[in-house]
């Protein structure tokens, strides 16, 4: 986690969660980070790290705060996080370092994060680049308050319920 931490540093902020708050997300549940490789072929014997996903799985009262713009993101609170294994309300999109491969991985994203559990649960993300924007856009995120939110605002995909992701 500190080499993960120190390219979040690099790669968005130096001003980003402090890294006990990272850990602390992480250890509650660990969905909360995925990481993005690519390797020579399917042995993955030299795999190499790209970048990775990081999320806040919400409980309902997360998600309200969220709405609501007061959600702490940058010191998150674990009462508002769902621990591993449950269905959170909303999923929110807490940092990617994806450079050059995001537009390829969202499938893979959602394929790893499983449709039994998170199928059918919205994801929030806030564009905090115009890179950013543009992937998010690309992918069918729509303002959540306003439709034609730009940097710095909450973004909204709605995803498909899992019967519609089971019957594709």
């Amino acid at each position: 986690m500190a080499d993960l931490y120190a390219l979040t540093q690099v790669e968005i902020s130096p001003d980003v969660a402090p890294i006990e708050d990272v850990l602390a997300v992480y250890r509650h549940n660990r969905d909360a980070f995925l990481g993005l490789y690519t390797a020579d072929d399917e042995t993955r014997k030299n795999a190499l790290f790209v970048g990775y996903y990081s999320f806040l799985h919400l409980t309902k009262d997360g998600l309200e705060l969220l709405e609501k713009g007061t959600l702490d993101v940058l010191h998150p609170d674990i009462k508002y996080i769902v621990p591993y294994g449950e269905r959170p309300a909303a999923i929110y999109v807490w940092a990617i370092v994806a450079r050059k491969v995001n537009k390829y991985v969202m499938p893979l994203i959602a394929k790893a994060l499983g449709k039994e559990l998170y199928g059918g649960v919205p994801l929030y993300a806030t564009a905090g680049t115009l890179g950013g924007y543009g992937a998010m856009k690309g992918v069918g995120f729509e303002g959540a308050k306003e439709k034609n939110a730009g940097l710095g605002q909450l973004f909204r995909l709605d995803a498909p319920p899992p019967s519609a992701i089971q019957a594709a």
